[in-house]
């Protein structure tokens, strides 16, 4: 059997309705649902089953959200599938639920954690001092440099995730920010907010970093029964719980190195990585940057084999395993799904200004499902991307935009990243 490395996704995998395939089908995930409600003090699951988009997406929300679903899904695999791993991963979050899944951490003391996290997050954002946006289109060197040049140390701003070669992900103080993002813009360089509340993986995190450790310093570590790759060294994590402590601390305050993690499991022998949680971004990374390595989700039981790796090995990336026809060119797969996918974002991330936001959430939501529903056609291979779906796609936007009355400055400038 091939080596293989389970992931677990971070936050802005978030969406509702995630989870429900596993509490229509589970008994043991409408127990994990149940346990989270009486842990937690409110309902998890209607929260992800039914919404609202807005709750949803405050971090101190949409992170206990994401970690329990995500432990559905790796409850559901292990339990039908043969499939054990040399590795486990996640994305900033997603570390909480591969310590969590490894043994390491019992299921109540892993959410209690990751809930206290999300809350110290949210606190140290309220007042508005950062915001995270991802880049594609500049290297690192130059990102670093543009960020040193502006920032301060009461505006800092910084790459907070090396998520591959071809992204990164700033974080920092929004004055700043602005000035990195119109060198970029300048440049040609794509860029879009993340749908996140603050500047995680920064050192605006520095006071939320403190009083966690708190925490972790109280907490009970028990053996790791996988190996679980650290986000801040790309390299397993120790055994000693003062280094688990010191890692889960820096982790909040240092870049994910996402990109030398996917590296340090090629050079393992990874041939097959199984995302499991809501969501195909850390799959979909996988696929651009190794694909080599077989890349699939698990976000519902109905996928347990969806690949987002090309279909096609016996010819190059390059030629026909990544690109299309088109009427009048060839097109290539991926910036087309890149595009789609940063409509869905943008989508979700936008606030609602609506007078009346809760007469609008079922149209919302249900454009948002549209465009979701896109992707995940795509990365099943049920649809040929195209530049009609981009089209397709630009139109729920606006529609989105305009049902949450985003201003015409802000619909112009949504669309135009995509012409």
């Amino acid at each position: 059997m091939k080596q293989a490395a389970f992931l677990f996704p971070g936050q802005g995998s978030q969406y509702v309705g995630m989870g429900k395939a596993f509490w229509d089908q589970d008994t043991n995930a409408r127990r994990r649902f149940e346990e989270a409600n009486d842990l937690l003090g409110f309902d998890l699951q209607s929260l992800c089953l039914e919404g609202s988009v807005e709750r949803l997406n405050q971090t101190q929300y949409a992170q206990t959200a994401i970690f329990t679903v995500s432990v559905m899904a790796y409850e559901h695999y292990t339990q039908r599938h043969e499939w054990q791993p040399a590795f486990m991963a996640g994305h900033s979050l997603g570390e909480y639920t591969a310590i969590s899944c490894s043994g390491a951490l019992p299921f109540a003391d892993a959410i209690r954690l990751v809930r206290q996290r999300g809350i110290l997050m949210e606190e140290a954002s309220l007042n508005g001092s950062g915001i995270m946006v991802a880049v594609t289109g500049a290297s690192q060197q130059e990102l670093e440099e543009w960020c040193r040049k502006v920032s301060t140390s009461v505006q800092p701003v910084g790459i907070a995730c090396h998520n591959s070669d071809q992204q990164c992900v700033l974080s920092g103080h929004p004055d700043a920010m602005r000035l990195v993002m119109d060198k970029l813009e300048q440049l040609g360089c794509k860029t879009y907010r993340l749908p996140v509340s603050g500047p995680f993986h920064s050192p605006l995190m520095q006071q939320a970093a403190d009083k966690m450790r708190t925490l972790l310093d109280q907490t009970e570590f028990l053996p790791f029964q996988y190996p679980v790759l650290s986000n801040v060294t790309a390299e397993p994590y120790p055994r000693h719980k003062a280094d688990i402590v010191e890692h889960l601390v820096r982790q909040m305050v240092q870049p994910v190195k996402w990109r030398d993690t996917m590296h340090y499991l090629q050079a393992q022998g990874i041939e097959r990585v199984q995302e499991l949680g809501p969501g195909k971004v850390l799959s979909r990374l996988f696929s651009r940057a190794i694909p080599a390595i077989q890349a699939f989700s698990y976000e519902q039981p109905s996928s347990p084999i969806s690949s987002t790796s090309p279909k096609t090995s016996t010819t190059s990336p390059k030629t026909s395993a990544s690109t299309i026809s088109s009427t009048t060119s060839t097109i290539s797969v991926q910036p087309i799904a890149s595009k789609i996918e940063y409509c869905y974002m943008k989508a979700v991330v936008t606030p609602n200004r609506c007078e009346l936001p809760d007469q609008q959430s079922a149209t919302i939501f249900h454009l948002c499902a549209q465009l979701r529903l896109m992707l995940e056609q795509i990365d099943q291979g049920q649809l040929l991307p195209s530049l009609a779906q981009v089209e397709q796609a630009m139109e729920l936007l606006e529609t989105v935009l305009i049902t949450k009355n985003a201003t015409p400055e802000e619909r112009n400038q949504a669309l135009s990243n995509l012409r």
